[in-house]
């Protein structure tokens, strides 16, 4: 063949042979056989087989090539050194598709040594395992291989009872043994926990932490495990933990040595004293924010629907005069409107409260020269005005500055950059400082 002389002759009459470059001068011809990749710089030359040779080489070697990102190296740095017109095609032979493989093994066991062989891998495909002999592991094949990849060292390990047990084969099958586990149980022998249900190394020593609680019954309780001892007593293991750890200082009545528990104490609306232990409990019994009544209890604020600590004296914040000329104080304007509105809203009250309004479907606020005793109340707003300057100097008061600034045909944002300083004037207006 005259590919077999030009890879052990080196003959050059190959260099016009019609096999070269076959697949540009037939690019509708699709082939299945072997081909060769031959470089003609250097004289080397690469083994490979396709079903399709010509989408083989266009959408395969020729895009990776130029991409960069071809799977052989050599094949590569040829392109990158002598560029793509050095690089041509040689058909060597055709062949159906079930002997692509055997014969390009055949191409590759002759050719394997050569200095100017190109391929990479010493086998065309990789030996695939028969279907007839696959069988899965049994269990003494699986710790055997457990046994060769720890390098033959037996485990030991420690049960709760203190007895010795040394693991011959995989961790796995031990674990599933005693019920336990396998991932768990691993993490022993990986460093990642040094106990796992009282199993334990046989060089570990394991400190017991004893824990003392105090039932509502005044009990001394005395206990190691937190996860047992919960279950048992009907409590929750992520509160009791807190409490042991001192973050709380009771769970359902439960108690810390050493800790007393806090009690706590509010006035309700009548004067009368209540003291209570649990907040939570406290606060759905009255029907009042949990979160509120915490805060009365810090002082952050001074009541919640009038319910405030012993000690604390409220005193009216608002008064207002009712058609039938009663004077009303109160401390809650939400409160109030809800008591008292008759068809009037919650804003009308804060309108009248803040001065806005004098009177409101009867309700006036009482003149403070008559002797009323508003302690805090709302402070009294004054109306604001805006001055603007006209072009001859004359002053305009005005108390919504777009309406006005529309009717002198001016632009609104001119009016907030003359207020920013940003602009002295605009047509002539001018605000006054």
């Amino acid at each position: 063949m005259l590919f077999d002389n030009f890879i052990f002759k080196n003959s050059p009459e190959l260099l016009i042979s019609d096999k070269f470059n076959w697949f540009d001068q037939n690019p509708s011809k699709n082939l299945c056989g072997i081909y060769a990749i031959v470089s003609l710089c250097n004289e080397r030359f690469y083994i490979g087989s396709s079903k399709n040779m010509q989408k083989r080489f266009n959408k395969g070697h020729i895009k990776d090539l130029r991409n960069g990102c071809h799977g052989n190296t050599h094949l590569q740095n040829c392109h990158d050194k002598y560029g793509m017109d050095s690089i041509f095609y040689y058909l060597v032979e055709e062949c159906e598709e079930k002997d692509l493989l055997e014969r390009e093994q055949l191409y590759i066991d002759a050719l394997w040594g050569n200095h100017n062989f190109m391929n990479q891998q010493r086998y065309s495909h990789k030996p695939i395992r028969p279907k007839e002999t696959y069988r899965p592991l049994t269990q003494e094949e699986k710790d055997e291989r457990a046994v060769k990849k720890r390098k033959g060292e037996p485990l030991k390990v420690r049960d709760p009872d203190g007895n010795i047990h040394t693991i011959l084969g995989s961790v796995k099958s031990f674990a599933s043994k005693h019920g336990l586990i396998p991932t768990s149980f691993n993490d022993l022998f990986c460093g990642r926990a040094n106990e796992y249900r009282g199993w334990t190394l046989p060089d570990t020593i394991l400190k017991k932490k004893n824990y003392k609680v105090i039932s509502p019954d005044g009990e001394l309780f005395e206990f190691s495990n937190t996860s047992e001892f919960s279950k048992e007593h009907d409590l929750n293991v992520e509160s009791l933990r807190m409490l042991v750890s001192g973050w709380i200082n009771n769970h359902k009545n439960w108690t810390f040595p050493g800790k007393e528990r806090q009690q706590f104490s509010l006035k309700d609306p009548q004067g009368e004293i209540h003291y209570f232990y649990e907040i939570h409990k406290f606060a759905q019994e009255k029907s009042i924010d949990t979160g509120m009544v915490g805060k009365v209890l810090k002082g952050k604020i001074i009541s919640v629907k009038n319910w405030t600590l012993p000690d604390t004296e409220i005193y009216p914040r608002y008064e207002l005069i009712s058609p039938d000329g009663e004077l009303v104080k109160f401390n809650s304007v939400k409160e109030f409107s809800e008591e008292y509105n008759k068809g009037l809203k919650y804003a009308s009250f804060l309108a009248l409260l803040s001065g806005k309004i004098k009177k409101v479907e009867g309700w006036t606020k009482p003149n403070p020269e008559n002797g009323s005793n508003n302690k805090i109340g709302i402070p009294q707003i004054e109306e604001i005005y805006i001055i603007f300057i006209s072009p001859e100097g004359e002053e305009f008061k005005v108390k919504e500055a777009q309406p006005f600034c529309q009717l002198i045909n001016i632009p609104y944002f001119h009016y907030h950059a003359m207020k920013q300083g940003k602009m002295k004037s605009s047509n002539g207006w001018s605000l006054k400082k």
